[in-house]
């Protein structure tokens, strides 16, 4: 079986696996805006592949499952749902290529949260993400190699699929009925950025986000 089918069919089980918890546990809901700063980075670094990173927008929500709770510490498991637009500018040289692309996404985040307080938390966990519909290509500097337009996945040799890591720290607003939170995130893939893979290179995704939003408790 595939490693995105398999990694798919645990998250499915994982989920289901919450579900007879929900009334038992304590939980808090989350809905957010967020900015998404992504770049590719290659290993080894080659000298004729470069990219630059661009901001893409998204929004989501989570939940958080309170697992144990001592004095002023909480642990809790998060699972969220994140619909963003990754977008990210590669160049070749010397074939002097140049372009920028962007594609849809959603990304499923499963997180350990630690709070001290009711303010500040740190999360850390892991995430799989699926691109939706196809590439954009824009800003094509070589219109005849590369037009502007849209692609499939598998004609530029770009992984569709991909799961990595996540971490982050939030700072919460406690007010009478909701909380106003802000929280960087960073997630790193570990997956590779390319299907078939470069030969001889790993091509990771690194992304930095910043969610904005509110968590009713």
């Amino acid at each position: 079986m595939h490693r995105s089918k398999r990694l798919e069919m645990i998250l499915i089980l994982v989920v289901c696996s919450w579900i007879p918890g929900l009334a038992e546990a304590g939980s808090s809901l989350s809905v957010f805006g967020l900015g998404s700063f992504s770049s590719l980075h290659y290993n080894p670094v080659r000298a004729n592949l470069s990219s630059n990173s661009k901001m893409g927008m998204g929004a989501g929500a989570q939940i958080e499952l309170t697992l144990k709770t001592r004095n002023s510490m909480r642990l809790g498991i998060e699972i969220g749902a994140v619909y963003l637009k990754k977008k990210i500018d590669l160049a070749y040289t010397p074939d002097d290529v140049a372009f920028g692309f962007s594609a849809n996404q959603v990304q499923v985040p499963i997180q350990l949260r630690s709070w001290i307080g009711s303010v500040f938390s740190a999360s850390f966990g892991v995430y799989y993400a699926r691109g939706l519909g196809e590439l954009v290509v824009e800003n094509s500097r070589d219109a005849e190699a590369l037009p502007n337009g849209t692609y499939s996945y598998s004609s530029q040799g770009i992984n569709q699929s991909e799961f990595g890591l996540v971490g982050g720290l939030a700072v919460q607003l406690p007010l009478k009925v909701i909380n106003i939170f802000v929280e960087p995130r960073f997630t790193m893939s570990l997956s590779d950025a390319y299907s078939p893979a470069l030969e001889g290179t790993k091509s990771r995704y690194f992304d930095i986000q910043l969610l904005a939003g509110v968590r009713f408790d």
